[in-house]
């Protein structure tokens, strides 16, 4: 019984020690990727809709923290075989939000052959000038 018992708190100490490492799961907007540390700091909607023929996209990003916030964001353009368009919006740039206040994103597509887009949020220091993968919906 008493190795039963030990086992089974064995097993308990484990699982929990595991749960606390799991990453935690972010529940976002189609064709947004975010920074792991920014998921419950940020709530995120978007609009899209067609600017004569280029497609617009429009997101909202509100800081649900208590404090100011400064981050990163770019938009990729994707064509219809998943090439890069290059665009002003592919390069970083940084906007800082007051605790509860939103920040409007606005993107229109540099050419009217677009297939997808992905916007990026990251923290500061950890965005690169580089392009980012991550896969798209």
């Amino acid at each position: 019984m008493t190795k039963l018992l030990s086992k089974a708190l064995s097993v308990a100490f484990v699982a929990a020690l595991l749960s606390g490492c799991a990453p935690k799961m972010c529940v976002l907007p189609e064709n947004i990727s975010i920074a792991q540390n920014f998921c419950d700091t940020f709530e995120i909607t978007k609009n899209e809709r067609w600017l004569n023929e280029n497609k617009e996209v429009q997101f909202s990003v509100r800081n649900l923290s208590s404090f100011p916030q400064t981050f990163l964001y770019k938009v990729e353009w994707k064509d219809a075989q998943g090439f890069v368009i290059d665009s002003r919006l592919n390069r970083w740039q940084k906007a800082e939000l007051k605790e509860g206040r939103t920040h409007v994103i606005d993107a229109v597509a540099p050419i009217a052959e677009v297939s997808s887009y992905m916007l990026f949020i990251e923290k500061e220091e950890s965005a690169t000038t580089d392009s980012t993968t991550s896969n798209s919906h």
